[in-house]
């Protein structure tokens, strides 16, 4: 390669800083005042040793393993301030980590590529390799940024255990594995056509990362070892500290980079190496309706994540049968549970909440469409037929709600499904498919937050994936951070009845979806009502 391939790099490098500057300002914010928080609540919640090793017997078993990765050694180990953080904490920081480089990426790249940016780039006298190159140096600064922040600021909470090295490498892994997907996502946009076909295959392979991860860590340790996300939580942080682990992230992160460079300089504008399959010569009578063509652009993106959570569920729930054996041979663990209470129903009961707030992400994707549209100027060749708007957008709801219902039922039936296969008393199925169809009330909610946005603010639509993170910090780290109830309760999904686990509150499920109507139906007002863009 010639020195002309990455001519005016730095100007193209500013250019996207300047265009993703508030969005990694965020970012780095969120991550950083969630993560010392946390830890530095950790000695409150855990005062004592008895505190520590009860929770540590809890997070010592099958079904965690799957969840949050291997646990370290001993209880000694676990039980220590430091190593329940990090056990914790550490995987699904690294994941919401990788999907921000995900996001990231894909909008520096194959994104602003379809939207026509990088011709207007490349009509000024800049290299064959600029944009891409630009857009990887913006990563790796956010990663490298993203290490020493949480690392100093692990090091000075001066919280007990959290030595220099340690928290360094905290931090350090967590940067490596986002750069492993900032790498990955980079290599997709070289080999699909557009943007929608770089995040479906970005976000497949990180979810497939975390499944063999789950699979290998329960079953085959061998197995674990192909997943990046294995790979981060087997740095023994704290502990020993294994270093390892980043230089194999940054290793793979060289080799896909290097892989995606070759492919941008040998490929055409526009182009990719997956070929897009072409279309039918003649319409469906369901395509020549606004539903129907809804549904025509997000089918390939509803059907993988619907398989995706499916196996996702019946992963765990294959899970169920070693939860009970192990916790059969541990008498200390009755001293943990009430005299009424069920262990398996209760990690059900987390389990759900937990895929739910996933299974909210393809539903929000597909009312988010409506505003892409709009964003392209490709709404006008509704509106300028006899389409209504109130149809057009209604038509995108009643996916969005239909997509809902089908994620939150697979759910059910997945985690049902594989119980009766390893059980001897599998899961009630009516049991089951009502504690995971009760969130679709929170769900519901979330598309009526949506369509208000749309409506009003279409701008800041976006916060709604914010929300979505607020209201996984708080189901997984409420009692820990130990937040105000006016805190916890500003997340929807904290209303929603624990079932099995817990009663079910018939009036919450009536407010939430009475309140999830009414800011519906608003959005639709104020989407009628104003400008639309183009």
């Amino acid at each position: 390669m010639h020195n002309g391939f990455f001519t005016g790099t730095g100007y193209i490098t500013k250019l996207l800083f300047r265009q993703q500057w508030f969005k990694i300002l965020l970012w780095l914010a969120g991550f950083t005042v969630i993560i010392l928080a946390t830890v530095m609540s950790y000695p409150e919640v855990y005062p004592n040793e008895q505190a520590r090793k009860s929770f540590a017997m809890t997070m010592n078993n099958p079904l965690m393993e799957a969840m949050v990765g291997p646990g370290y050694e001993t209880i000694e180990y676990l039980s220590a301030i430091t190593t329940l953080f990090a056990q914790e904490t550490l995987l699904f920081t690294a994941v919401i980590i990788a999907v921000m480089n995900i996001l990231l990426i894909g909008r520096s790249t194959r994104a602003d590529e379809e939207d026509g940016l990088l011709e207007y780039v490349r009509s000024l006298p800049v290299g064959r390799l600029t944009y891409l190159t630009a857009a990887m140096i913006v990563a790796v600064t956010v990663n490298l940024l993203l290490a020493a922040v949480l690392g100093t600021g692990l090091y000075i909470t001066n919280v007990e255990g959290t030595d220099l090295e340690s928290s360094l490498l905290y931090g350090a892994v967590l940067g490596g594995t986002g750069l492993v997907f900032a790498a990955v996502t980079a290599f997709m946009a070289q080999l699909t056509e557009t943007s929608r076909g770089t995040m479906m295959f970005s976000f497949a392979i990180l979810i497939a990362a975390y499944l063999v991860r789950a699979v290998g860590d329960v079953s085959n340790h061998t197995l674990s070892l192909f997943s990046p996300l294995s790979w981060t939580v087997r740095t023994n942080v704290f502990i020993s500290n294994d270093w390892w682990p980043v230089w194999v992230s940054l290793l793979t992160a060289i080799v896909f980079s290097l892989a995606a460079f070759y492919l941008n300089a040998i490929r055409d504008l526009g182009a990719g190496f997956i070929p897009q399959k072409p279309g039918r010569k003649h319409a469906s009578a369901l395509l020549k309706t606004t539903f129907g063509f809804a549904w025509n652009q997000q089918r390939v993106n509803i059907v993988s994540w619907m398989v995706i959570l499916f196996i996702f569920s019946m992963s765990f729930g294959y899970i169920l049968d070693d939860l009970e054996t192990y916790f059969a041979d541990v008498p200390f663990m009755e001293q943990l549970l009430n005299n009424n209470s069920n262990i398996t129903q209760q990690f059900i009961a987390i389990l759900v909440a937990i895929m739910s707030l996933i299974s909210a992400v393809p539903p929000v994707m597909t009312l988010m469409a409506i505003k892409k549209e709009e964003t392209k100027e490709r709404v006008e060749n509704f509106y300028s037929r006899a389409v209504s708007r109130r149809r057009l957008l209604g038509s995108y709801l009643l996916l969005a709600v239909f997509v809902s219902i089908m994620m939150q039922g697979l759910i059910g039936i997945g985690l049902w499904s594989a119980s009766t296969a390893v059980m001897d008393q599998p899961l009630d199925f009516s049991n089951t498919m009502k504690s995971s169809f009760v969130y679709l009330a929170a769900i519901w909610c979330l598309l009526g937050m949506t369509v208000f946005l749309i409506g009003f603010i279409p701008k800041i639509s976006g916060l709604v994936w914010l929300y979505l993170v607020y209201g996984f910090i708080i189901i997984y780290l409420g009692d820990i951070l130990d937040l105000p109830d006016l805190v916890n309760h500003l997340s929807v999904f904290e209303f929603v009845p624990e079932l099995p686990a817990g009663d079910m509150d018939i009036m919450h499920i009536f407010v939430m979806i009475g309140s999830a109507s009414i800011i519906t139906i608003a959005g639709f007002l104020g989407y009628t009502k104003r400008d639309i863009h183009g």
